[in-house]
């Protein structure tokens, strides 16, 4: 009986040790594409309230997006450009009820390409090497991005990012629990 709880027991843990990488959105600049870092796209979606958390703070709840690959548990794929000092999303693509939706039918208050105006953040392009065990990035350009906006443009030989959904760090939280 002890020897199947400790099978039990290290199946569990260590399954959860090979989790499937998740696919990144792309961001265009210059005509060369990068993986994008951030999640823009959290700044008008709350996937929390498909997972039982409630909205709170104006973002909108996602569609219904079709689950076809563990590698992509939102289930869209955005396109992302930074150009005319603008943040734009080119393209939207996601599966809702087995169907192929692309960009007005899945967000039909906008025309695409849209400038991302519900985006607040920064954004952090690695011309250089990603190093995935310590996170550090080389030659890294980062975009300070206000409702769509680029507001500045600075260089990093080196750098670690913030790895949070807009590039910003984590509030800290006070003591008595609450930000």
């Amino acid at each position: 009986m002890r020897t199947l709880f400790v099978l039990l027991t290290l199946l569990v843990f260590t399954g959860s040790a090979f989790a499937t990488p998740q696919m990144a959105d792309i961001i265009i600049y210059g005509k060369r594409k990068y993986v994008l870092y951030e999640v823009p796209m959290l700044g008008l979606w709350d996937f929390e309230e498909t997972r039982g958390y409630p909205l709170g703070d104006g973002r909108k709840k996602p569609p219904q997006f079709d689950l076809r690959s563990t590698a992509n548990w939102d289930g869209y794929e955005a396109e992302f450009e930074i150009r005319d000092s603008r943040l734009y999303l080119n393209k939207l693509k996601g599966y809702i009820n087995g169907k192929k939706q692309l960009n007005e039918q899945i967000l039909p208050e906008y025309k695409f390409p849209t400038v991302a105006t519900w985006y607040t953040g920064r954004i952090h392009l690695a011309v250089g090497d990603a190093n995935e065990q310590t996170g550090e990035l080389t030659s890294v350009l980062v975009f300070e991005i206000e409702q769509g906006l680029v507001k500045s443009l600075s260089f990093h030989e080196k750098m670690q990012p913030d790895w949070t959904w807009n590039g910003f760090p984590e509030p800290e939280e006070s003591d008595d629990g609450k930000e």
